[in-house]
């Protein structure tokens, strides 16, 4: 496989944004789309190079059979070994190098096929928030789990049988709470006792992703009709963060983003971010990272995005 910088070189200036699968920019189903497909067959067709890019209300689970792969995320560069599956939620920048001959499936659905789930069981949202590689090596029988899950949705997506919509949601509850399990999570236990806590902080998280900036605490507070210091308890009690330091973890993630994987300018990505001012950008930049936006994309380039034989946090 080639390096990072060999990955990078073609990029177009701009992270490429897909409301479908990659390179799908007019999928016929919006709010509603779901689609399993072989690994192998996209893959092969882009030469087993999937550039970085992102879905904005799309998660997405590589289900890695055979083979590896080098996945190219937020400010990371790691190297997979199947089996095992690699979880994208929504808005997280992701590209892929595959070892060619590599197969499995990839399923993308729309956030409304576990909407149903994520209410009843608000835990699922925080479970499921990050980039997360799930090995399946020396898990069997979890493997042969996962693979019929992978397949009873694929032939049931294209068979449009009777009641097919009803057995296909059956699926994904199904697939969701073994992922669930696997990550190590076997009961929900005490995290029914938080049940409101956690639909409020998972509400908020959506609202964040889906806003325009700049936005306060009390604008996020009215929408979720909760008090602002409502607000942040529930924030450091699930994540030991306030309910602005999570806006800043996700602001910086964006700028992170814009500066490695695209060809603009400090000044433009200011303005991306909705900064009056560049120079206000560049030292609000530095309190989060440590480093000014020019050191930050200079260090990330000059070290190659880290030790590809790294490997993602697992279940």
């Amino acid at each position: 496989m080639g390096t990072i910088k060999t990955l990078m070189r073609d990029y177009s200036p701009a992270i490429k944004e897909f409301a479908g699968i990659y390179e799908d920019r007019f999928p016929e189903k919006r709010w509603y789309y779901l689609v399993c497909e072989n690994l192998e067959t996209r893959s092969k067709e882009f030469n087993w190079v999937i550039k970085p890019h992102f879905h904005p209300d799309l998660y997405q689970f590589f289900y890695l059979k055979t083979g590896s792969a080098q996945i190219l995320s937020e400010c990371s560069h790691k190297t997979i070994h199947s089996p095992g599956i690699f979880m994208v939620p929504p808005l997280s920048v992701h590209g892929l190098h595959y070892e060619p001959g590599s197969t499995g499936k990839i399923l993308t659905l729309s956030e409304v096929f576990l909407e149903p789930l994520i209410q009843q069981f608000p835990v699922l949202s925080i479970r499921f928030q990050s980039l997360q590689w799930v090995s399946l090596d020396g898990r069997e029988e979890n493997q042969i789990g996962v693979d019929r899950l992978f397949q009873e949705i694929q032939n049931e997506i294209y068979k449009k049988s009777a009641l097919g919509e009803e057995l296909l949601n059956l699926y994904i509850k199904e697939f969701a709470i073994k992922l669930y399990r696997i990550l190590g999570f076997e009961s929900f236990g005490q995290e029914k006792e938080t049940h409101s806590s956690l639909l409020y902080y998972s509400r908020f998280k959506r609202s964040i992703r889906q806003s325009s900036y700049p936005k306060s605490i009390p604008e996020f507070s009215r929408e979720l009709s909760i008090s602002p210091v409502h607000l942040n308890r529930i924030c450091q009690a699930l994540t030991q963060k306030s309910a602005s330091q999570i806006i800043q973890d996700f602001l910086s993630l964006q700028a992170e983003n814009y500066l490695l994987y695209t060809d603009f300018t400090i000044k433009e990505i200011a303005y991306k971010l909705k900064f009056e001012y560049p120079g206000y950008f560049a030292r609000w930049f530095k309190k989060q990272s440590g480093m000014s936006p020019r050191e930050f994309r200079s260090k990330n380039n000059k070290e190659d995005r880290g030790d590809p034989n790294e490997i993602l946090p697992e279940g």
